[in-house]
């Protein structure tokens, strides 16, 4: 009696075999991830008010970041929603990469950060405290952790339109 031996099969079938993870999870993560430890650093400089270079050159590494984590998706998937959800991971990894560095950047310089809430109150003639400090810091991120995610989005679609492009060209 002769034992029949399974036909092996490809590992997109194979429910056994480990699956490779979706493009847009994969693009997204590892941009995301790339762009969580920039942005904690741009968080940290950020709390000691950087000229306007620096903050410049931060803004366009994270765009072209997003950019890129939306084109490497739609490379690998052909699709431009994909590429939207690459570039959402990566923008949520970097809004957090930033609301951590804030935090840490608050804790190093609370006396820098306060002087700046501190000359913004007087000139609105709003009794200032530390709370307003520490409140303000927590908006300021909390929105910029909103626009990262809507940034992310938008720019994985842009990055992902001309990935779609170039995989159906190649």
């Amino acid at each position: 009696m002769r034992l029949a031996t399974p036909t092996p099969q490809a590992p997109e079938t194979n429910p056994a075999l480990p699956q490779p993870p979706h493009p847009a999870l994969r693009a997204g993560l590892l941009v995301g991830a790339t762009l969580l430890v920039v942005e904690t650093i741009h968080g940290v400089v950020s709390a000691y008010t950087p000229p306007l270079p620096v903050t410049a050159i931060f803004f366009l590494v994270a765009v072209g970041g997003l950019l890129f984590a939306g084109y490497l998706a739609a490379r690998g998937s052909g699709r431009v929603g994909g590429a939207a959800l690459a570039g959402l991971i990566a923008g949520a990894l970097l809004g957090f990469g930033y609301a951590i560095g804030t935090a840490l950047g608050a804790v190093i310089n609370f006396a820098g950060l306060s002087a700046v809430y501190r000359s913004a109150a007087a000139a609105s003639h709003v009794a200032y405290s530390d709370q307003l400090t520490i409140i303000g810091t927590i908006v300021s991120v909390a929105l910029a952790f909103l626009v990262s995610l809507g940034a992310g989005a938008a720019c994985g679609a842009i990055g992902g339109l001309v990935g779609k492009w170039r995989a159906r060209n190649a």
